[in-house]
């Protein structure tokens, strides 16, 4: 009996370690994939600026909208596929060649606190281990692409991004979707 105790709590150890060590090192998954709507327009290569804005239909979700929106304009920033990008706060009286509007239409966010307890001190180490692989942070945006002067949509897209990790991988991987289809041109 004592032994068998002495093995269960040995396993509880190691699955707490190995939870929490996953936790801080980032092991987990995130993915992301566009479900492209309408292909994006040849009149869309010729764009040399754009602006980016993020809005959002789910409620409690404003600080996720603007990290979306910053992470957005980093990566098309670093694509270097534009000489300007502005998010919708800098662009001023500017009048870009393109508009890239997402509109946030689900988000399963996932904190920090949440992801790191997982359950651990009220069902234990291997329940907990089996909740925190449950837990998924999803974004899910509707993307539209126009040309600024016109009006005219040049291109939409759904994109999705999740992890298993924490709200911002799944920030990061939708912005990485949305940059790529604005990016394909």
């Amino acid at each position: 009996m004592q032994e068998s105790l002495r093995r269960t709590r040995a396993l509880a150890i190691v699955l707490m370690v190995v939870s929490l060590s996953c936790t801080m090192s980032g092991c987990g998954s995130s993915t992301g994939y566009i479900q492209s709507s309408t292909p994006l327009s040849p009149n869309a290569s010729r764009a040399r600026t754009v602006v980016v804005h993020v809005t959002s239909r789910v409620p409690d979700s404003e600080e996720t909208t603007r990290e979306l929106e910053g992470a957005v304009v980093e990566r098309l920033r670093e694509g270097e596929a534009f000489e300007r990008v502005f998010s919708s706060l800098s662009v001023g009286a500017r009048v870009p060649d393109l508009s890239v509007n997402a509109t946030i239409t689900k988000f399963e966010g996932v904190s920090n606190l949440a992801r790191d307890s997982g359950g651990l001190l009220l069902w234990g180490p291997v329940v907990a281990a089996v909740l925190q692989a449950a837990i998924v942070a999803e974004i899910v945006a509707d993307v539209v692409i126009q040309d600024s002067k016109t009006g005219e949509t040049l291109g939409s897209a759904t994109v999705r991004g999740e992890s298993s990790k924490v709200t911002i991988q799944a920030v990061q991987r939708t912005a990485e979707q949305i940059a790529g289809f604005v990016s394909q041109r």
